[in-house]
């Protein structure tokens, strides 16, 4: 079992790596409590005698639950598990980087441990703290990219279009649309976020083509279809965005077959890059633009009615449909949603 410090919360959590384990089954039958949802303040910790050898780097070893852990959970239900489990020793071996602790191994034993166990479970603890260390920085790392990527998609916001939130109407409009066609929440968030960043591939095409007033010639128009490629490698190396990447690829793709960058048809195109590609269209026709006035709302409902089923997906632009015209009458007819996405 693994407890690990939320420098954010000050507060120390338990980790299971292995929640169905029958003993943390029977500790949780015995007493009604799931370890993880328990949540230890470090405030608490400090007033107690081990957290202060913890934190230098010492491993602590008892042989009474309830004392030990009477600080997080209730010493009389500690007592009959610890009675239940046979548990005869627990041993709390630190996780620290430098001077600082990130965490806890506890480990329960059945009989004493020995001398050389204890220095086990310290080497343990080492490669355990400076794997959670790399995880940590890692993850301020990806944070970094994304608040980076997130920067550049308002950019392209700013460039392409007058309505500075542009990506961010897109990106509700999109999720209510999924919601209604019955996108699992896991696809749902990453169309969020496709909405966010779709056009952010648009970082590489030329002003003198993003702002042409006229029709692109056909050099120009290779180099605009380009973008959605280089969006989605843009994002690619973001873990926590990999069910992204594929949707900016696909949100120019047709119904039809006639899209780019890949030419797919039909359900061969993620059902995510299809509402995309519905609600950006909109998006698209409604807006101003530096060279023309955007449409009316009717104007653009009509061309998508009139594209349903070649280059738009027929039951995405109905349920879109239903999701716009019920908030143009919920707003007495002002366009889009307005509630600011949140990511």
């Amino acid at each position: 079992l693994f407890a690990l410090v939320d420098e954010e919360k000050q507060e120390l959590h338990p980790v299971l790596l292995d929640p169905q384990h029958p003993a943390l089954q029977r500790f949780a039958e015995l007493t009604g409590i799931d370890l993880k949802d328990v949540r230890v303040p470090l405030a608490i910790l400090d007033d107690t005698t081990d957290w202060p050898k913890l934190a230098a780097g010492e491993p602590v070893i008892s042989e009474d639950l309830a004392t030990a852990l009477g600080m997080a959970l209730p010493p009389e239900l500690l007592a009959e598990a610890q009675r239940d489990l046979d548990i005869h020793t627990v041993v709390f071996q630190p996780l620290r980087v430098r001077e600082r602790i990130c965490g806890v191994m506890l480990v329960f034993v059945q009989r004493p441990v020995t001398e050389d166990e204890v220095q086990l479970l310290e080497a343990l603890g080492a490669q355990a703290a400076v794997a959670l260390e790399n995880a940590r920085l890692y993850g301020q790392l990806e944070e970094a990219y994304i608040e980076a990527i997130l920067a550049l998609a308002k950019a392209m916001d700013a460039r392409d279009a007058y309505t500075a939130d542009h990506s961010t109407r897109l990106a509700e409009w999109a999720v209510a649309t999924a919601r209604k066609l019955g996108c699992t929440p896991a696809e749902v968030e990453a169309l969020r976020w496709a909405a966010r960043l779709h056009d952010i591939g648009k970082i590489g095409v030329p002003d003198r083509i993003l702002q042409k007033p006229g029709p692109l010639n056909d050099e120009e128009w290779a180099v605009m279809k380009r973008h959605p490629n280089i969006g989605a490698e843009i994002v690619a190396p973001v873990k926590k965005l990999a069910r992204v990447a594929p949707i900016i690829r696909a949100h120019h793709e047709r119904w039809d077959g006639q899209g780019y960058p890949q030419g797919l048809k039909g359900e061969e195109i993620p059902l995510p890059a299809r509402i995309l590609a519905v609600v950006d269209a909109y998006g698209a026709m409604i807006d101003d633009r530096l060279y023309r006035k955007g449409r009316s709302h009717e104007a653009a409902v009509e061309e998508l009615k009139r594209c349903a089923g070649t280059q738009f997906d027929p039951r995405v632009v109905a349920a879109f449909l239903e999701i716009i015209e019920d908030e143009m009458r919920r707003t007495n007819g002002r366009r889009g949603i307005p509630q600011k996405a949140t990511l």
